[in-house]
């Protein structure tokens, strides 16, 4: 048995539907991330994007194109985090004490650690992964409180 087939869009590991191939992109279930799909995806020049609840979704419906429809369009993220430098009495206070005491951020107390796409836009998942399972190309510490500044376009900060 062939432990990783490709059949009409669906990525199927040792029978399972485990993913769907959108573009270039190989959208597969974390369930399934492992090294052997990971480097499947490399060697049919796919870009691996794993992500919860894909397996179920999958297994609910019959027509994997009405899926593919209905998934969302991902939006690029950035994100900031303060510099290690910065005044630690900027850190572990609300938003609105950080304007009281400090005034609009400036983007001169904050570094970008996330450039990029994730496989969701909601942001408690966002959340979820720069805490849990770092993107590549993830170079910040893992949120204990979530004053980041998130951009998808433009810049979150005055000029």
């Amino acid at each position: 048995m062939e432990s990783i087939k490709l059949k009409n869009s669906l990525i199927y590991y040792y029978g399972s539907p485990s993913g769907y191939l959108k573009d270039s992109t190989a959208n597969i279930d974390t369930l399934f991330q492992c090294e052997e799909l990971t480097n499947w995806c490399k060697e049919k020049k796919f870009e691996p994007c794993f992500s919860d609840g894909i397996f179920e979704a999958l297994a609910r419906k019959e027509d994997v194109s009405q899926f593919m429809k209905n998934e969302e369009t991902l939006k690029n993220v950035r994100i900031w985090q303060l510099k290690a430098d910065s005044d630690f009495s900027m850190r572990f206070i609300s938003f609105d004490e950080f304007k009281e005491k400090f005034g609009e951020p400036s983007k001169d107390n904050f570094e970008v650690v996330f450039d990029g796409s994730l496989p969701t836009n909601n942001l408690d998942a966002i959340y979820e992964i720069c805490n849990i399972n770092h993107p590549d190309g993830y170079k910040g510490h893992s949120p204990r409180l979530f004053f980041n500044a998130f951009s998808t376009s433009s810049p979150p900060f005055p000029n």
